[in-house]
Order: structure tokens, then C-alpha cells, then sequence
């Protein structure tokens, strides 16, 4: 079993999905809605890439995802304060 993510890109989708269904379980433990979702990833993805990470947002019960192709520091201003959860995917580098 390999990592979930790769320099930000989904590698393994059922381990990707598991890890982002906790991690916004403990971010969000009272909600019955479905969040709204932004993810900012380090690099520029295909559209196989990104609907694939829209996939997984989806299936962890988000209403909406909005992805950003650049770091959160660049687009912290760009973000709608209307997301519930904002994602910060860092590269593999920087971990």
C-alpha cells in the first residue's frame, strides 16, 4: 500500500478518500450539512487529475469543490469566505 497522494495528486483513490473523510471528520464533527470545499494543490493537474479529486471531495459528502492549482498562500485572497473547509495540499518536498 503506497501513499495516498503524490506531489499533491491523487495516487491511490480509496486511501486518498479514507484519509480526507477523517481528516474533515475531525475538522467538522458536529455538522449534519455538506461542506463546501476549496483545495489548493502545488501543481497544475490534468482533467483526469482533477475530476478525480473533485471525486473523492465529493464522495466525503462536500456540496461543492472549488480547486485552486496554486499553494494557499498565492490564492488566500482569491477564496471566497462562503467555503467551509479550505484543503492545502503541500507537495511531497515540503513534508
Amino acid at each position: 500500500m503506497g501513499s495516498p497522494l503524490r506531489n499533491g495528486i491523487i495516487a491511490e483513490y480509496d486511501l486518498a478518500k479514507s484519509m480526507f473523510h477523517y481528516f474533515l471528520a475531525k475538522a467538522r464533527p458536529w455538522s449534519i450539512f455538506k461542506p463546501k470545499i476549496a483545495v489548493c494543490t502545488p501543481v497544475e493537474m490534468t482533467d483526469v487529475e482533477s475530476r478525480a479529486l473533485t471525486s473523492v471531495m465529493r464522495d466525503i459528502g462536500a456540496k461543492q469543490v472549488m480547486l485552486f492549482e496554486k499553494p494557499y498562500e498565492l490564492v488566500a485572497n482569491d477564496i471566497p469566505c462562503s467555503f467551509d473547509v479550505i484543503i492545502d495540499i503541500l507537495p511531497d518536498c515540503c513534508i
